[in-house]
């Protein structure tokens, strides 16, 4: 039954993530990615430093993430659709470990499975989007936005699982918490 919960929670958690993400990104990326002003010499200049595909770092406070064709072709109306599959797995991938943090916790109510994988999505945020603009020169803003991305990616996600888990392995009662108690007489 747990094998099921967590295979039909990935699933779950993994659309959630994965639609979660893209509205994110769609609305608020073009808030703190911009595009240089004068692209193909800029990427003709970041080819001649950059040989082959990978990231980059100057001493000069420059990062940078290659990936061009060969050709060095747009690649703004690439098809997307091999990213997208991708992203897909790795969001099933991460719903799977997230629906086994629910199921280790077992917390008492959906909202506390809402909090739980809230605060872990706040530390993976934080422990990789803020070393991000540490070390890297990352704006804060986009370190802001991508940990804002997952903690409430996340809770959405917790939330569905709380219910889930509840659906799929209901908890016993024990027979002393069923039974009403005696509602003290007051004077």
């Amino acid at each position: 039954m747990k094998t099921k919960f967590v295979l039909v929670g990935a699933v779950v958690a993994g659309v959630i993530l994965f639609a979660w993400g893209a509205a994110w990104n769609m609305s608020l990326d073009p808030l703190v990615l911009k595009q240089f002003s004068n692209d193909q010499a800029v990427a003709a200049t970041v080819r001649q430093g950059a040989a082959s595909n990978g990231l980059y770092f100057s001493s000069r406070g420059v990062v940078a993430a290659v990936r061009m064709t060969p050709d060095m072709a747009d690649q703004s109306n690439a098809p997307v659709g091999p990213f997208l599959v991708k992203e897909g797995l790795a969001d099933l991938a991460l719903g799977a470990l997230l629906a086994m943090l629910v199921l280790a916790f077992a917390s008492a109510t959906v909202a506390r499975d809402g909090m739980l994988l809230g605060l872990a999505g706040l530390a993976a945020g934080v422990g990789i989007s803020f070393s991000d603009a540490i070390w890297f020169g990352f704006p804060w803003s986009y370190a802001l936005l991508a940990t804002g991305e997952q903690v409430f990616g996340w809770m959405l996600a917790g939330l569905a699982l709380g219910a889930l888990r509840r659906k799929l392995l209901p908890v016993a009662v024990p027979v002393e918490a069923a039974q009403p108690r005696p509602v003290a007489a007051v004077a």
